[in-house]
């Protein structure tokens, strides 16, 4: 399901959206905490750096930068989906696209 080029088109939807993202450098999510992982940034993912990257890596066009970040919206409610607290993840991952 995953080949030298990344995941391969049978490969989890899961997979696939995250290979998306990871073209955006070392602020990606540290999954399950939905964070940053980037050692100097304590945001929550994504975090400012994350989301010029993400826009500019979308062209700009904000439809798929919606329907990207809708996807990864979905997996980090699996993630957690058991994890007490306010989370707000439809503001932190969908809202900011608009």
């Amino acid at each position: 399901m995953v080949d030298e080029h990344g995941p391969t088109p049978d490969a989890p939807a899961v997979m696939r959206t995250l290979a998306r993202i990871a073209g955006i450098g070392r602020h990606l999510p540290d999954r399950p905490s939905w964070r940053c992982a980037a050692p100097d940034c304590p945001d929550p993912w994504p975090c400012p750096h994350a989301r010029v990257k993400l826009t500019a890596d979308a062209c700009g066009d904000r439809i798929l930068l919606s329907i990207t970040m809708a996807e990864v919206l979905n997996v980090a409610v699996a993630d957690l989906i058991d994890v007490p607290g306010d989370h707000d993840l439809f503001r932190r991952l969908l809202a900011w696209t608009r």
